[in-house]
């Protein structure tokens, strides 16, 4: 869930990420702000759900990799007794 944060020029809600600054803006800032001309946008909502999806995919990874571990401890415990 994405938290309600407002541009500091013009306290509207962050909705768009500027790929190119790598920095949440606000729709005005992105249709008329002179620091973001030419500059490439995305929806933030669209960045927000890929980097959801990443972490995921990595929390995932570690599960499996610590389920790989846990293995190889008792494997060893196994072998000293």
């Amino acid at each position: 869930m994405l938290t309600l944060h407002l541009c500091e020029n013009h306290h509207e809600k962050l909705s768009v990420f500027c790929w190119t600054c790598k920095k949440c803006i606000c729709h005005q800032c992105a249709l008329w702000g002179g620091m973001h001309g030419g500059h490439t946008f995305k929806p933030l909502a669209e960045i927000y759900e890929q980097h959801v999806t990443k972490v995921n995919e990595e929390v995932a990874k570690l599960r499996r990799r610590l389920m790989e571990l846990i293995s190889l401890v008792q494997e060893v415990k196994l072998l000293l007794l």
